[in-house]
């Protein structure tokens, strides 16, 4: 089956605007050290336009991907986000 990406929708989420429910692609995650005692996951999203690294995937949502049900490469629809503007450390622009 093929899905269709909500192409652009990244661009405008982290510009501060609103995109509702936008269908993208995780083509990859990784396992972070967090401080507290639940594991966490960064996603590699895409939306067919634009990829995104720093997505991090609500701790509730961890057994889809330990389980497998989400992995590299599923599409996902995104019914809720939050987006967060990290402070600079001071080591240089982002």
């Amino acid at each position: 089956m093929a899905y269709k990406l909500s192409s652009g929708s990244l661009e405008i989420i982290m510009n501060g605007g609103v995109y509702d429910k936008p269908v993208m692609q995780v083509l990859g995650s990784k396992k972070i050290q967090g401080s507290g005692s639940n594991e966490r996951f960064r996603l590699l999203v895409s939306d067919g336009k634009h990829s995104h690294s720093f997505a991090m995937l609500a701790t509730q949502l961890n057994d889809k991907l330990i389980t497998g049900e989400l992995s590299d490469f599923s599409v996902v629809q995104i019914d809720r986000l939050v987006t967060s503007v990290l402070k600079s450390t001071g080591k240089g622009e982002k």
